[in-house]
């Protein structure tokens, strides 16, 4: 749950899930707790709920590594401390850890890698909205007793669990049938299936206990809206394959040559460049009257490994609509006062066939952006 004000409530409703089975603040993981604490936690519970409060301070990639450890289902694996002998583990889970935060985790976790789409589908965010029709009296007086009210729910619901094992796992398997129906729900966010339609099914099983009177057809909805707002956030995240390049360019704009690539008709001379970077290396040239762009192989690699994407899926596009005509060693400085330096090796794209490449803003986000230095730290 995110929300950037607080007073929405993001940790109360963690209290309250948590309440179900304990005291809800001793339940709750703190910020200031380690990692091997939160997985010792999540193996004590094993399918009980699990909260944390407050991850806003997290960095992207803590976050990142959690989120993928916590849908794992088990803890680290160790080696003794006395030899080279694996400890035997057996911490593991099967349940769920509802965090608190400003930002929304999906948004911090999508800054670590370019293609965060494995990761994305294994958390649901949820934005905690004020409701302001409750006075902070009355908020006070609905949400306090959750710390001296708590634990009564888990043992009748248990009871009833254990003794209906297979007639509770039909209702969870029924209920999550129609909520990958309803939200038209795809393989790859079958984390979402399994553990929401589990949620719901344990809710329909205490409100017929009378432990509840919340309606559950209402929350099967906001699940479903949930989903559909969560798969379109993550479609603005992930990056399409089809850009990783055009993104590429944009990223490097000061490194970037534009220079015609035949030579000077008159003279028979190499023509001077009509645009030369205003950083400290190259990494791309494009030459307007040959309609060719050559992009820097070693540069292109360095950028698709940072942001985490495969060279082979970034490149596939434009093998299918043949913008990529070759590798090739070229001199990226030529006609600049670079055009000593040694040639690369160079993807080399046909601009007119890469859709919406547009040459025009391409010049003029180098226009009056000549170089500052007078040398370069490498190609």
């Amino acid at each position: 749950m995110y929300s950037q004000e607080s007073g929405a409530g993001k940790t109360t409703t963690i209290f309250a899930a948590l309440s179900v089975a304990g005291h809800p603040k001793e339940q709750m993981i703190r910020k200031k707790d380690t990692d091997n604490f939160v997985y010792n936690r999540l193996g004590t519970v094993q399918s009980m709920v699990c909260g944390m409060d407050e991850t806003t301070a997290m960095t992207p990639e803590q976050k990142y590594n959690q989120a993928y450890d916590v849908t794992d289902g088990k803890g680290k694996n160790r080696l003794r401390g006395s030899d080279n002998m694996e400890r035997v583990n057996k911490i593991t889970w099967s349940t769920s850890l509802l965090t608190s935060s400003n930002q929304p985790l999906d948004q911090a976790v999508s800054s670590v890698s370019g293609n965060a789409d494995g990761v994305l589908s294994r958390m649901l965010c949820v934005e905690a909205k004020h409701n302001f029709s409750m006075s902070m009296t009355e908020a006070d007086a609905h949400f306090s007793p959750l710390l001296h009210n708590y634990g009564h729910a888990i043992t009748p619901y248990m009871q009833y669990v254990l003794g209906n094992l297979q007639e509770v796992i039909g209702i969870a398997n029924e209920i999550r049938g129609k909520l990958e129906n309803r939200a038209n729900m795809t393989t790859k966010e079958r984390y979402w299936g399994g553990v929401l339609s589990r949620w719901l099914a344990g809710g329909l099983v205490a409100s017929k206990l009378g432990l509840h009177d919340i309606p559950v057809k209402p929350v099967f909805q906001f699940v479903v809206n949930s989903i559909e707002n969560q798969r379109k956030r993550n479609r603005t995240f992930v990056i399409d394959m089809k850009d990783v390049l055009t993104t590429f360019l944009y990223k490097n704009i000061d490194k970037m040559v534009i220079a015609n690539g035949n030579n000077d008709k008159r003279t028979g001379l190499e023509q001077m460049a009509l645009q030369v970077p205003r950083g400290r290396s190259l990494a791309i040239r494009f030459e307007p009257d040959t309609r060719r762009l050559y992009v820097s192989v070693p540069a292109f690699k360095e950028q698709l490994t940072q942001d985490k994407l495969s060279l082979e899926e970034a490149l596939e596009p434009h093998r299918k609509n043949k913008s990529l005509i070759d590798t090739k060693v070229h001199r990226l400085g030529s006609g600049t006062q670079y055009s000593q330096l040694p040639p690369t090796r160079c993807y080399v794209f046909d601009v007119t066939k890469i859709p919406d490449f547009d040459i025009e803003a391409i010049k003029s986000a180098t226009d009056n952006q000549s170089s500052s230095n007078d040398s370069l730290e490498g190609v």
